[in-house]
């Protein structure tokens, strides 16, 4: 799919940029993923997975200070979500316009993760006005819930429109790489 095709040319125009991706999911391990999350991902994600499978944690940040998951840290991370679901229902979070006034839920399907527990997740449970699948910030210490894309595909388009247009920049601080906003504003 050339939005794929675009994201790959995209962060291989940064230099220096060390994304250490992992090579593609199977079809029998996404349908695994599917099993244990009870619901049918979109194919655009299901396709974008096939070429890669998330990074190593050795890599630059891929989207400011969230890596791209690796389908096992995708299921582990979910699961954060569904052992505190029952509390996570009772709590008002401040979303946009389209997100459930929830903390969080199990139809919540994080994807990128930062290393101190905030997540970009699928949300397959959307508010009335939301759309199915969309992507929404997670940050487990603030209210705010952020609608970022209408779908996982929109993201992966937008962001890659972004570097292309030199928005996002590879930037490394103190051993950490990571693309971020030129303007040092973060992305979510």
């Amino acid at each position: 799919m050339d939005f794929i095709k675009n994201f790959t040319k995209a962060i291989e125009s940064l230099a220096d940029f060390q994304p250490h991706m992992f090579n593609g999911a199977t079809e029998k391990e996404l349908f695994a993923l599917e099993e244990k999350l009870g619901l049918t991902l979109p194919s655009d994600f299901k396709v974008f997975y096939q070429a890669y499978n998330g990074q190593d944690d050795c890599a630059d940040y891929l989207f400011d200070f969230f890596s791209l998951c690796t389908l096992e840290k995708i299921a582990y991370c979910w699961e954060a979500l569904k052992v505190n679901e029952a509390d996570f229902l009772k709590i008002e979070a401040t979303p946009d316009g389209g997100v459930k006034n929830i903390w969080g839920c199990s139809k919540w399907v994080p994807f990128a993760c930062s290393a101190d527990g905030h997540f970009l997740c699928m949300d397959f449970s959307p508010a009335k006005n939301g759309t199915y699948g969309q992507v929404i910030t997670f940050w487990y210490n603030s209210p705010e819930r952020e609608l970022i894309a209408l779908s996982f595909k929109d993201f992966i388009v937008e962001y890659t429109k972004n570097i292309q247009n030199g928005v996002y920049v590879y930037q490394q601080e103190d051993g950490c790489g990571s693309i971020v906003r030129k303007d040092g504003e973060p992305m979510f």
